[in-house]
């Protein structure tokens, strides 16, 4: 988190220093089709297919807000017309979902039950995350239109295509 609030504030100095109009965004856990091998979605999906272990912090209610990147590419659209000198908008989904209920749901659409394996939780992980909407809804119109779970579907699909 420092190193983003650092970004930002360089950000705004550049933006009030060169009257630079310049918008910052914050993403929350973005997910969908071409999704990089390293992330948790597209990392579990491989794993759930291979019948390997997939490795869960704490309980699994660890929850992240899972957005599906049409939606952000739409909060991008409409960052990218926006009026102003600087700003700072989060585009997420606003409903966070737990670590262990992706799992379950990515392993349906992939068709395959899950193997789990319980480990504790790093210090520092992030028991939450959850972008309030609030400003970019008031300011662009930002509203997520796909839910987790149709967007997990789209997801399994291309990913087993990949196969």
């Amino acid at each position: 988190p420092t190193m983003k609030v650092a970004g930002e504030a360089l950000a705004f100095t550049y933006s009030q220093a060169y009257a630079l109009p310049i918008v910052c965004l914050r993403l929350f856990t973005v997910f969908g089709p071409r999704q990089r091998p390293d992330l948790a979605i597209r990392k579990f999906a491989g794993m759930i297919l291979t019948g390997e272990e997939i490795p869960l912090f704490g309980d699994g209610g660890l929850e992240r807000d899972f957005t599906y990147v049409d939606d952000i590419v739409e909060g991008m659209v409409l960052a990218i017309e926006a009026q102003g000198a600087f700003d700072v908008f989060n585009l997420g989904n606003s409903h966070p979902v737990r670590v262990d209920h992706m799992v379950e749901t990515l392993a349906r659409a992939l068709g395959k039950r899950p193997r789990v394996k319980y480990l504790p939780t790093p210090p520092g992980e992030m028991l939450l995350t959850h972008a309030d909407l609030t400003k970019v809804h008031h300011a662009l119109g930002y509203v997520p239109k796909v839910s987790f779970e149709a967007g997990i579907q789209v997801f399994a699909q291309w990913f087993k295509a990949q196969m």
